[in-house]
């Protein structure tokens, strides 16, 4: 049953006239009789009686219009309401991200794309876990995360590399190396993170990945605290190779046979994105290094 059919079928019985139909169809008188002979080849039933020159419905073709406008009716519903939700967001991207990522990378990439672009992101910082759950759900467009899992749902697209650094006070010893590695920090004060968060754990998965003891540690919450007894050479930390610092008081060092940290871009296979998401999606694959 073809929907065209039944919309050629609704406009004859209202206008009870072949030609006027075709008319009002803007199809050929010939085309419009095809396709109601089609229609009631398909239905079993005659629809529609001679009347001289126009035609009327038969008690079939009566008791069959009542489900075809109520059907046609909700179809044009449908549609109205999709491109309503289509108009409302298509200018918002839904984007969910790791706090393990470098953090100014995120901030950075949206700053970049809307210099260009005037659209709009609702974002939600979570665990890769629960920001994949989230995108299986619908709940994001895109994902930016590291470390994901082999999922054969979702497409994982690598789009930037970090590797760790050691900040120092500009008086400290370490100050002037081009390099350090994680056994020389034995005897230092190594600021971080509070236990439990992903900062916290992911310096911690550093020593064990080389088999070594955290040195003595003292968390702090704030980043701007930690960079500041930094700076008054209170203690070391350890960070994702950032953008510059802008500061004096404070040197980076890369640290060497550590892990590095990637971040991937992951999106579900074989789903559409909105046009602002698939635009952005673009925008982060240009920016692969």
């Amino acid at each position: 049953m073809n929907l065209n059919h039944l919309e050629y079928f609704r406009v004859l019985a209202h206008l009870e006239h072949y030609t006027q139909a075709a008319k009002e169809l803007s199809i050929t008188q010939p085309s419009l009789s095809h396709a109601i002979s089609m229609l009631e080849k398909d239905l079993g039933a005659p629809l529609f009686e001679k009347q001289g020159r126009n035609v009327r419905l038969t008690r079939y073709g009566r008791f069959f219009l009542t489900y075809v406008e109520q059907a046609l009716d909700e179809i044009k519903l449908g549609e109205q309401k999709l491109k309503e939700f289509s108009y409302q967001t298509d200018g918002i991207i839904r984007l969910g991200f790791d706090p393990l990522l470098e953090p100014t990378f995120v901030p950075h990439l949206m700053q970049t794309f809307l210099t260009d672009h005037s659209l709009t992101f609702t974002l939600k910082q979570a665990d890769r876990l629960t920001l994949i759950d989230h995108l299986k759900m619908g709940t994001h467009d895109l994902i930016i995360c590291t470390h994901p899992p082999l999922d054969a749902d979702l497409d994982q697209t690598p789009i930037m590399t970090w590797h760790w650094h050691l900040l120092v006070s500009s008086t400290h010893p370490f100050a002037y190396q081009s390099d350090i590695t994680l056994q020389e920090l034995r005897e230092q004060l190594l600021i971080l993170p509070p236990t439990q968060t992903p900062g916290h754990l992911a310096i911690n998965n550093l020593f064990l990945h080389q088999h070594l003891p955290l040195p003595n540690t003292l968390e702090i919450d704030q980043t701007e605290t930690i960079l500041e007894l930094v700076a008054l050479n209170y203690g070391v930390t350890l960070t994702l190779n950032t953008s510059p610092l802008n500061r004096q008081d404070i040197q980076s060092i890369p640290i060497t046979q550590t892990l590095k940290t990637e971040a991937y871009l992951l999106t579900l296979k074989n789903q559409s994105l909105t046009p602002s998401a698939h635009l952005f999606k673009e925008f982060l694959l240009k920016q692969k290094s």
